[in-house]
C-alpha cells in the first residue's frame, strides 16, 4: 500500500482488485485504520453488490423483468425497490391496505428499465394517488 498524506492511503478492493484512495478519520485508531482497508470494496463493486441485492427481492416479490441496457437495467433495479416499497409502506400506513397491494401488483408489472429512471418519485406517488382516485370514483357510481 502506497501512502498519499497523513490521513489518505491508496488500498486495493477486496473484490474487483483495482485501486481506490480511503480517507480515515483524525484520531481513528491503527486497529479501526487496518480493519477498513482489509474490507475495502471501492464504489464500483458496492453499487453492483447493491442492485444485484435488488434485482433478488424484486425477483422475488415477483415483479416483471425489466428491459433495457444492463446498465439501465443495474440502476433501475434499485430505484423500482426503493419507489414501490416507499408507496406500500405509505398507504400501509394509511390504512389502504388494498390499495397498496394493488400499486405494488401496478408498479412491479412496469418493465421499461427507463420507465423507472426517467420518472421521478412524486411522479409516481401522483400516479398511484390519481389511480386511488379513479378507483374510488368507480366504487362510489356502482
Amino acid at each position: 500500500m502506497r501512502v498519499n498524506s497523513e490521513n489518505m492511503q491508496v488500498v486495493k478492493c477486496t473484490r474487483c482488485g483495482g485501486e481506490d484512495v480511503i480517507q480515515f478519520y483524525p484520531g481513528e485508531s491503527e486497529k479501526k485504520k487496518r480493519a477498513r482497508v482489509k474490507k475495502f470494496v471501492c464504489s464500483v463493486c458496492w453499487k453492483a453488490e447493491q442492485s444485484g441485492a435488488a434485482a433478488e427481492y424484486n425477483r422475488r416479490r415477483g415483479y416483471a423483468p425489466l428491459r433495457g441496457s444492463a446498465r439501465q437495467i443495474n440502476y433501475a433495479e434499485s430505484l423500482r425497490k426503493k419507489y414501490i416499497f416507499k408507496i406500500v409502506n405509505h398507504l400501509e400506513i394509511q390504512g389502504q391496505n388494498g390499495f397498496a397491494k394493488r400499486a405494488e401488483r401496478y408498479l412491479g408489472a412496469q418493465q421499461d428499465a427507463k420507465w423507472w429512471i426517467e420518472t421521478e418519485y412524486e411522479k409516481i406517488e401522483g400516479l398511484i394517488a390519481a389511480k386511488i382516485e379513479e378507483a374510488k370514483c368507480i366504487a362510489s357510481v356502482e
